[in-house]
């Protein structure tokens, strides 16, 4: 199977080694009309051929498939233009920039009868599958309520974000980056979403943000549900939370951890104790992993099950349908906060 990578920014480093594992799937090309950047992925990943125009690409090496890695505000162009050449297409979150280019991009799979599929990586992330499967066999009892807390650290890569205008060009601003990963999460959880409040606020930052952060609540239909997005806390913490009426667990997406806060355990020591526990466990164990290179990614198993569904003709492991619906809850977050705060870019 033969693949293309439009897009060769940071994400693109957290696909090619995935794709390089799978056999009998081939990097053919890579592009992005920044030649420099194309030319040190295509040096870092043994990768030959080297495009700035996707039309090239797919004319030159004509992929079975493509990875659309590219800013949002490119995803239903490009994704189009690879189904038009018979490419399936697997396109970064958010899939578009609303609902109208999330229809147009589905109808595009369906009239070229090719696979559209969107990474929504963090449904995979080991601890979040663990978090599924015990929900999915009533282990937490009725699910209540879910809170996503998500922290914002920009530290490491802070010449990016403030350099990158195309994410404060986002319908949701700065926000819009990492959103959808809040979103789809609740609702893998929760399933449909009405956004019943939003609001936003600046607490001071060192960057150029006229917001930086966000808090929305949601009526979901299997519960309530909670969006914390914050620009301005430290130190960085990123926790999904599922309240049920048997049990609680609560997921670290930064260290991949789950702990379960059970029903009936007497004593505030033995509390703390069983807490204490449960951590070191998994950090053993994910330290172990991590020292044999035996540590999955939600990024990894989502490629696995991908191109698993591409050679047996299933759907893939996240559907453009799921897309969209992430898509338009978003629509109703951003049309919310327009009306009282905008967003994007403030001064320098």
């Amino acid at each position: 199977m033969r693949v293309g990578i439009i897009g060769c920014g940071h994400v693109s480093q957290a696909h090619i080694p995935h794709i390089h594992r799978l056999k009998g799937v081939e990097i053919v090309g890579v592009c992005d009309t920044s030649k420099e950047k194309a030319q040190e992925i295509a040096h870092q990943f043994g990768i030959r051929h080297v495009y700035q125009k996707a039309s090239d690409l797919l004319e030159d090496r004509r992929p079975d498939v493509v990875h659309i890695l590219t800013p949002p505000q490119t995803h239903k162009e490009l994704s189009i233009q690879a189904m038009e050449a018979g490419c399936h297409v697997l396109v970064e979150k958010p899939m578009a920039l609303n609902v109208k280019e999330a229809d147009e991009m589905i109808a595009a799979s369906r009239h070229h009868g090719v696979t559209l599929g969107i990474c929504h990586n963090y449904l995979f992330e080991p601890a979040v599958m663990e978090a599924k499967e015990l929900v999915a066999r009533g282990a937490i009892g009725k699910v209540v309520a879910v809170e996503i807390f998500w922290g914002f650290s920009h530290g490491w890569n802070f010449v990016r974000y403030r350099k990158a205008q195309w994410i404060y060009d986002l319908p949701g601003g700065f926000f819009h980056e990492n959103a959808p990963h809040i979103v789809y999460l609740q609702m893998e959880f929760l399933k449909s979403l009405k956004v019943v409040f939003v609001t936003a606020k600046r607490m001071g930052n060192d960057l150029p943000l006229l917001l930086d952060e966000l808090r929305v609540l949601f009526d979901g239909e299997l519960g309530l549900g909670s969006l914390s997005i914050s620009v301005s806390t430290k130190p960085y913490l990123r926790f999904l939370s599922i309240y049920g009426t048997d049990m609680t667990i609560q997921v670290d997406l930064t260290n991949n951890t789950l702990v379960r806060f059970r029903r009936n355990r007497p004593g505030k020591g033995s509390k703390n104790i069983d807490h204490s526990l449960q951590l070191l466990s998994k950090t053993v164990s994910n330290s172990i992993q991590n020292l044999w290179d035996q540590r999955t990614s939600g990024h990894r198993i989502l490629i696995e099950k991908f191109y698993k569904s591409l050679l047996k003709g299933t759907e893939p492991p996240v559907t453009g349908e799921d897309g969209r619906a992430v898509v338009a809850v978003l629509d109703q977050i951003w049309a919310e906060l327009g009306r009282s705060s905008p967003v994007g870019r403030g001064g320098e």
